[in-house]
């Protein structure tokens, strides 16, 4: 078994892996040294990974160093960096400060997806749009504010906005808003579609044949929207995860 741990800005995603298949899911808004020693005593993982955005992840390994000790046995705990030898090279100008979870997901999605050029979009807190060449290099990317940011951003920065959540329903570019509220929530979605649709083709063009796969927390309210066929996959990093264990044969 295989521990990985995904520390975004707003939740924890917790997969237990016998091999690639996942055999336990778990979200929770924080870490705790309760959710340690349950995961060390339910699976007695072999290894566990961490990726941390909010953190370095450092007190969530000491907390899973704690729990294997005292469960009476060794597993390496790894907490994943720009340095951390993946199956993917790293083109990276800056891999010291490349956030762990668009590593992972680059990971994940070559792993799914080998030998393919890959747009990898994840819609969490914020957006990133990340590329992997089908000769298995990781090229970089771009970082966008994210929805929740958006509707943030448009609240605190113009006086009369209320601030809105959530999605609307209906492919982009259907509607127009007719009241405040939907004149708010249509232009932050179909701004996003937008931007997305505009990535997709800019890189199709220049690369011939691309495959562009969602995930992130918000990736359900795009997947509908977006006219262009692509694969959704909420795990993709904690795959990615496993697969950096696994290659590391930690």
């Amino acid at each position: 078994m295989r521990l990985t741990v995904d520390m975004g800005n707003t939740a924890v995603k917790i997969a237990v892996f016998d091999d690639d298949k996942i055999v336990y899911r778990h979200r929770a808004e924080q870490w705790s040294e309760e959710i340690a020693a349950e995961l060390v005593a339910g699976f007695r993982p072999e290894s566990a990974i961490i990726s941390s955005t909010r953190s370095s992840g450092d007190e969530v390994a000491a907390s899973l160093g704690r729990a294997v000790a005292d469960a009476g046995y060794k597993a390496p705990v790894v907490v994943l960096k720009g340095d951390t030898p993946t199956p993917l090279r790293n083109g990276y100008a800056t891999p010291e400060t490349l956030g762990p979870d668009r590593l992972a997901a680059a990971v994940g999605g070559a792993a799914l997806f080998p030998n393919e050029n890959l747009l990898i979009i994840d819609y969490g807190t914020a957006i990133t749009y990340d590329l992997v060449s089908a000769e298995g290099v990781y090229l970089g990317g771009n970082i966008a504010p994210g929805m929740d940011m958006r509707y943030q951003s448009l609240h605190r920065s113009a006086a009369f906005l209320p601030l809105e959540e959530g999605d609307m329903s209906g492919k982009c570019g259907e509607k127009i808003g007719k009241k405040t509220a939907d004149a708010i929530k249509l232009g932050v979605i179909d701004g996003i579609c937008y931007e997305t649709e505009g990535y997709i083709r800019n890189w199709t063009e220049r690369c011939g044949k691309i495959i562009t796969i969602f995930t992130g927390g918000d990736a359900k309210c795009f997947e509908k929207k977006i006219k262009t066929t692509i694969f959704a996959e909420l795990d993709l990093v904690c795959i990615g995860l496993n697969k950096i264990l696994e290659y590391n044969a930690f």
